[in-house]
């Protein structure tokens, strides 16, 4: 049946009648299923009151901007978040930092009271190198890293500061110590030996170095050098290692070329027994553990030495410890950790380590 449907519409206020025309019959012969597809019931609902055919006002199109930069953000947040699930993930693949004792390691070595090592290359060959402390003038002893060859090779020490070398390391190619009065020597390779090629220099005025640069175990007390070949974030080229204080002094290379200490930087205070850090290393330059710091401590610790963090001054033993007194720590370009002991008296101990977890 067809049907007319009325409709009363008010148009400025005149009541006018419209016919409109039944159109059911347009629907005949679709199924029921059909329909009811069509029915109100099914359908999804349409908000009457917005006009899809208006285009969207300032106000629309902030939100829509709003919507997108949100978006973009939880992107950012979710890339962040699968980023440090994945370095935890790398953190928990990790071994854990363990050295063990290597058994075919040679001690003693032939040099007395040993207080300063490092890895050193002359000749394009890698050695560790040792160096005795005060009364020794220079007494040094080189280990070739690839055959564990040893020889003699003392270091010319001119006599603007003691003969009391605590702390050695390589930099650049040039070879840096360290007294305990705060002198500093540099020496340059030649053959198959280093040259002193500038007389002793304070590290920097006092208190940082003595006013005689003669004495010895006197002011900071230094006990160690450590230079690293990448500058930290704090603009450090190294650092300096107190006995008296315990703690790390930022070492910068100066536009002359020189060290110093820059005393705008913080130190490194280490938690550490009183007078027991005893000397500082980075790893090899070139390597792998060219980042790596580690520290060694005397028996006012155990002999102990540890990985510091330069961000924190956070310590994670090594449980790789010397015996008597530590005083020099050295690490290859394969990892490995040397410790090398004075006892006052000729020859030397010594021990190495092969580390994993780095």
């Amino acid at each position: 049946m067809r049907a007319t449907v009325v409709l009363l519409c008010l148009v400025g206020g005149i009541s006018l009648a419209v016919a409109c025309v039944d159109t059911s019959g347009l629907f005949d012969g679709i199924s029921d299923g059909g329909s009811d597809a069509l029915s109100g019931d099914s359908a999804t609902p349409v908000d009457s009151s917005v006009d899809s055919r208006v285009p969207p006002g300032p106000d629309a199109k902030d939100d829509a901007r709003s919507d997108a930069a949100d978006s973009a953000t939880d992107s950012a947040d979710s890339a962040d978040a699968q980023g440090d699930s994945a370095d935890a993930r790398n953190d928990s693949e990790k071994p854990p930092l363990t050295c063990v004792a290597d058994p075919t390691y040679v001690s003693p070595l032939a040099v007395p009271e040993v207080s300063a090592a490092a890895v050193v290359e002359l000749n394009g060959t890698r050695f560790l190198y040792v160096l005795g402390d005060s009364g020794n003038n220079g007494r040094g002893l080189l280990e070739d890293l690839a055959t564990g060859a040893r020889s003699r090779l003392d270091l010319p020490l001119d006599t603007a500061a003691s003969d009391d070398i605590e702390g050695m390391t390589q930099h650049a190619g040039i070879l840096y110590t360290i007294t305990s009065s705060g002198a500093v020597r540099e020496f340059v390779p030649g053959g198959s030996a280093f040259t002193q090629s500038i007389p002793a220099y304070p590290i920097a005025p006092p208190p940082f170095s003595c006013p005689n640069l003669l004495d010895v175990n006197c002011g900071k007390n230094l006990e160690g050098i450590c230079l690293s070949a990448v500058r930290s974030a704090e603009g450090c080229d190294g650092y300096l290692a107190s006995k008296a204080e315990g703690r790390l002094y930022c070492v910068v290379m100066t536009a002359q070329g020189r060290l110093s200490i820059n005393a705008g930087v913080p130190p490194i205070t280490l938690a550490l027994p009183a007078t027991a850090l005893s000397d500082c290393a980075f790893g090899s330059e070139g390597s792998a553990y060219g980042q790596v710091l580690v520290i060694a401590t005397n028996g006012a610790d155990g002999n102990m030495s540890y990985r510091v963090d330069p961000a924190t001054g956070a310590l994670t033993p090594l449980f790789a410890a010397g015996t008597t007194s530590t005083e020099a720590i050295a690490l290859d370009p394969a990892g490995r950790l040397y410790l090398v002991t004075d006892t006052a008296t000729t020859p030397s101990p010594g021990a190495r380590f092969v580390c994993t977890g780095w």
